[in-house]
This record gives C-alpha cells, structure tokens and sequence, in this order.
C-alpha cells in the first residue's frame, strides 16, 4: 500500500468510514460550545442578571421539558439511521461522501451566533469571511481577485439564476444607453445605432466598458451626477422588463448542451426568458457539447436574433463530462470578428469546479501538460491502467477546458459537492464585479448604498437570496484555510477520487462476462471514459438486441442488488454497495446515447421504438476506492460482489430473458 507524504493529510479532516478520528473532534466540538459560553457570560459581565436559576432548573416543569428534548433528540437520532451511508466507499451513488469535520465544526460554532449574511448588520463577523472566500473562487478560477468578486449561495441552482439574470439585464445596457444619449440632447456615435444592431453586439466587458464612458460623457455635460443615474436606473431592464414602450424586446437565445442541469430551465422560465428561447445542443460520443453543432446553430441563429448566453457544462451532473470551454471562447471571437457579435460565456462548474485545483500548483498557477503529469505521478494519481504506471488522466481536451475558465463571463461553484463542506453552500464568481450593478437593490434598513471610499462589503444588495446563513460562509472558508485550493489540498484529495473513478472504469470494462447455465452470458458496459469522477453502465444479456430488455436487466441489478431501499426489513447498513441511476431520454437526449448503443450491438430502429436507456450512475467522491490509502481493492469487491450475486439471483434474472 502506498502513501504519498506530500501535500496535506487529507484522512485527518474527515471523521472518518469508521469514526477513527471520533477522539479528536469530539474535544473541538466541545471547546467550541465551551468557547461561545464564555462569550455569552463576557457581554456585560459586570452587570448582576441572573435569569436561569439553580430554583428553576429544580422546578418539576423544567426537570420535565428537559426529558421531552432529550427524548425527542433520542428518536431523531434513529430516524437519522435511514439516511444514506454516505461516509463508505461502498457508497458510490449520488454526489454525496462524508464532509470535512472542521467545516461542520465551524458551521455549528457560527450558527450559534446565527448571523444572517445577507447585510453586515446581521452578520457582522461572516460576512469578512464570505469576502475572502469570494476571493478564494476568483483565484480558483484564474480571475482578478480585484476587478472580479464572487459570493456564497445556497446551490448551483441560484448561482445559474444569478448568471442568466445578470445576462439578461446586461444585455440591454446599450439600448438604455442610447435613450438617455437622446434624454439628455447628447450627440454621439451610438445614438445612431438601430436597436436590434446594439442586441446583438457586445460581450459583457464591453457592454460595461461602454456603460461608464457613455455616462461619464453624460455627467460632464449635465453636471449633476444624481440625476443621470436615477435616469439610467428608472429606463434600465430592472425597471422595464421585457416589455419596452407596449411591444416586446428580444434580448435573444442561451445556448444550453443536452448534459445541463435542470436548474437552467428554472432559470429560463424564472427571467421570463421563456424555454423555447433555450437552444439544446447535441453531445458528442464523450458526452461533451458538440462543437461543431453549436457553432452551426449559433451562426444560423444570429442572422435573426441575438444570442444571450452560452453556457458550458464543467461536471456534468449525469457524466461528469467537461465541455470544450476554449473552443466557446473561440467561437465567440469567431462571431465578434466576422458579425460584430457578442454573449455571455457561463459556466456551470457546480460539480466540476474544485477540480481546477488540480491544475494549480502551490503558488496557485496554471501548470502545462508536462508540470501537471509530473505532479500527478508525484501524489500518485494515476489513471486506468492495470499496472498504474502511466498518467493517463486529463483528456487534452479536459485540459484545454479547464485552462480556459478563465475567460469565462460568471462561473458556478458548489463547495457543498466537491468542497466536501455540508449543505447549503454553493457559489457564484464573476470576471468584472460591474456585473452585480445590473441586478443590484439596495433597502436603506438592511444594505443601504455604500458610500464612497467605503470598503467593498456589501453582499445583500447584489444577491438573489433574502436570507441565508453565515455559518455557511464560516464552513467554506475554514475548508479552504486548512485544504489549499491547488494539487497539494483539494487537488490531491480529489484527483484520489478520480484515480478511483478511473480504476472502476477500466475494471468494468475489462471485466469478464457473469456466465450462466446454456451459455448465457451477461457483461457489464460502460458507456464513457470519464471526464471526472462519474462512471455510467449497463447491463445486458450477450448477444441480445431488445433494448427494453436490457432496461429489465439494468434495473434489476440496480434495485434488487445495488439499490438505496433496505431489503427484508434490515437496516440500509445491511446493503454491500450502492449505487444511483438515471435515464437517458430521446426527449432530453436526443440521439447522444445512439453511439454507446450501437457499440453494443443496438439499432437506431430499436432506439427510435424504445427512447430510454436505464443508466447504473456511480459517483466517486471516496478516496478510497484503490488502495493508495487502504488494503482493500474496492474495485474488486465491487465486482466481485456482482459476480456473486448476479449468480445468486440468476433464477430471477434468467426470468427476464425469457
């Protein structure tokens, strides 16, 4: 078994599959409390206020609620018992593993102050901490920690809201400007653009750039500051809507890939966008935007219509696919060069976001192909080989993509998946904090307008959130203070689960065929390489071409012998592995799962009848599913346990072949 030294100790910040490090964090929980206590007792110490007494804790009544609590406490703990395993490497379902203690530490100890991070006047401690870790996504993802700012949210749900919504609003800026050129009698170039020109133009650093030359021409002629940004704010898209002067006005498409995660939808519907301005662009055989469909569409869209957004998918929630980000960017230019064109360029990194620590070194720097295979080989991720002896993780075109976030517009994060930190806490970062300004709402009781030469603090005024708890804030930043956020801290941590990933990869599909009497065979299929951490399958009977029954079979093995539910009435402990599943729809999919179909032997006939494909989904989040850590191969078990009872329960299988 080998252990890299370098780089942190990540088993020393989980509690542990088996509690290991119980010891430990039981004394931290325990000063923590203690340490709130003494604050308590230390405002006005000097003051004789006694308001629970010896008297009362000896009153029937109170002796009473104190048994109602901890009974009650008692029960939830055993409810608590029907919950997923998450902390085992048996576990590879769903986007869940154990979190890092210290941060569920650090949420506890804050949420006994119970601040509310939406303004400072609630929060006056964790808001400083949600600033930094702003700071901490900038320098995540290559952008300028001071022309950029990023904040907490409570998911990848409204970060993807808040990135569409400043879209939108943005995207209108040079029409509002070009009214208030006329509202004040101000000749300029930009007065005699056509509306529908100015829609389509400009990506969002030009549209600010633009936004503080023309007001700033405005001022000086004006002379009074106060009146032309009231002008600005009472005809901007905030107050309008997208109904100016009794007709609609079309900010244009976003440009979605098949992989997208729902909460893209909500947000169309939500900005009063409307779904059927979202554009779905197939997938390649990776499960990756297709590049050369997206620049079809995008070219034969913009002939009529502006393009608002495109959004790619870093971490497909389905695949774990990273989409070509570099090859956006470049078609964006692309458009901006030959039709004076612009959009948005978001990034949904939700899953896959952390992954770029990777690709950081200590100093927090972009390394190339060669430092990074170095490094790789040097904590000893891997990849699939049998041997492990070859790095054979990133595709070049993961590489390209993640080297190129940097160029993005907003870029969605959630350290509540690969941060390994506890729900809620996702994330938002954008390239130019000017961006916040188109969404901005300022209440002079909770976040009122900054002044100037104030520090940048204010959070509130710039988020879609009413309310949301600064112990969150508290647990990110203490998970990024101990785990540095490059391939010595995160990177290491996760490129052990990416080694796993790989390794059951490779062991699926090198696995031999679970053979039955009459020479019935059944093989397990993957249906990608990952990109990440994500690894789909199926399975089928040999040489059967019924893809329902295949469905059948797939399904079988997922509920029967890998499922979530407890069997015959036995704790959900009682289950060996388990795993989660998904389907692959024509209606969400279209014809992406056509290829991994045909290599298996279906027809598009059979897929055109049928429409769906049962999908077994594992997750790796564990560190521990090769033996860099442990002596136990789990990759192994994992097949040799399927190989076990696939056997075992042949009478019932056979039954669906029949």
């Amino acid at each position: 078994m080998t252990k890299p030294e370098f780089g942190v100790n990540f088993e020393a910040y989980f509690l542990g599959p088996k509690g290991e490090n119980y010891d430990f964090y039981e004394k931290l929980l325990k000063e923590t409390l203690k340490d709130h206590i003494h604050w308590r007792k230390a405002f006005h110490a000097d003051t004789s206020e006694d308001f629970i007494t010896d008297a009362d804790k000896r009153r029937a009544d109170f002796r009473k609620s104190q048994e109602k609590i901890e009974d009650t406490l008692h029960r939830l703990t055993e409810l608590l018992k029907k919950n997923q395993p998450f902390f085992s490497p048996r576990y590879i379902g769903h986007m869940n593993w154990e979190t890092m203690a210290a941060p569920l530490i650090a949420y506890f100890s804050a949420a006994l102050y119970n601040p509310n991070n939406v303004a400072k006047a609630g929060s006056t401690g964790t808001s400083d901490l949600e600033i930094e870790v702003g700071k901490d996504f900038l320098k995540l993802f290559g952008f300028d920690e001071i022309k950029g700012w990023g904040h907490i949210c409570t998911g990848g749900t409204i970060a993807n809201m808040e990135a569409l919504w400043m879209a939108r609003n943005m995207k209108v800026i040079p029409v509002v400007l070009k009214e208030m050129l006329k509202t004040f009698k101000i000749k300029d170039k930009l007065s005699t653009i056509p509306t529908k020109k100015l829609l389509k133009c400009f990506n969002p650093g030009e549209i600010l750039d633009l936004k503080d030359l023309v007001l700033a021409k405005i001022k000086k002629a004006v002379q009074d500051d106060k009146k032309v940004e009231n002008t600005f704010e009472h005809i901007d898209m905030q107050e309008r809507g997208l109904i100016w002067e009794g007709k609609g006005i079309d900010i244009g498409v976003v440009f979605l890939p098949e992989t997208k995660h729902y909460s893209l939808k909500k947000a169309m519907d939500l900005l009063g966008l409307g779904r059927q301005n979202a554009c779905f662009v197939p997938v390649d055989k990776n499960y990756r935007m297709d590049m050369k469909k997206l620049r079809e569409m995008i070219f034969e869209v913009s002939r009529k219509r502006p393009i608002l957004a495109v959004v790619g998918v870093v971490g497909s929630t389905e695949e774990s696919s990273v989409d070509e980000i570099d090859q956006i960017i470049e078609i964006r230019k692309e458009l901006q060069e030959k039709k004076d064109m612009g959009f948005h360029i978001h990034i949904d990194a939700a899953y896959g976001g952390y992954v770029r620590s990777l690709f950081l070194d200590q100093n927090g720097n972009f390394m190339n192909k060669e430092q990074l295979a170095e490094q790789l080989k040097l904590f000893g991720i891997i990849g699939d080989k049998k041997e492990r002896r070859e790095v054979s993780w990133p595709h070049k075109e993961v590489f390209k993509a993640f080297a190129a976030m940097p160029e993005a517009d907003t870029i969605t994060v959630d350290p509540h998946k690969l941060g390994y930190i506890l729900y809620p806490a996702g994330g938002i970062a954008m390239k130019d904090k000017r961006m916040r300004e188109s969404i901005q709402t300022f209440a002079p009781y909770v976040f009122p307008r900054p002044q100037e030469g104030e520090p940048d603090a204010l959070i509130g005024a710039y988020i879609l959130e009413g309310s949301k708890p600064g112990a969150a804030a508290a647990a990110v930043w203490t998970a990024h203070r101990i785990m540095p956020l490059d391939i010595t801290g995160y990177g290491k941590l996760i490129g052990e689960t990416i080694d796993g990933a790989q390794a059951l990869w490779y062991g699926l599909t090198h696995s031999s065929p679970f053979t039955f009497e009459n020479n019935i065979k059944i093989r397990v299929y993957p249906v990608i390489k990952p990109d990440i951490n994500i690894v789909n399958y199926a399975f089928n009977f040999e040489g059967n071409r019924g893809l329902e029954k295949m469905n059948r079979l797939t399904s079988f093995i997922s509920d029967e012998i890998l499922g979530y539910l407890p069997r015959n009435g036995k704790l959900i402990l009682d289950r060996k592995f388990i795993v989660s599943t998904t389907d692959f729809t024509i209606e969400e999919y279209e014809n992406s799962p056509l290829p991994f179909l045909q290599r298996i032997g279906f027809s598009k006939e059979e897929w055109n009848k049928i429409r769906t494909v049962k999908i077994i989904r594992s997750v790796i989040m564990s560190p521990y599913l090769t033996p860099d850590y442990v002596d136990v191969n789990y990759v192994q078990m994992f097949i040799d346990y399927l190989r076990e009872e696939i056997t075992r329960n042949s009478e019932q299988i056979l039954k669906i072949l029949s």
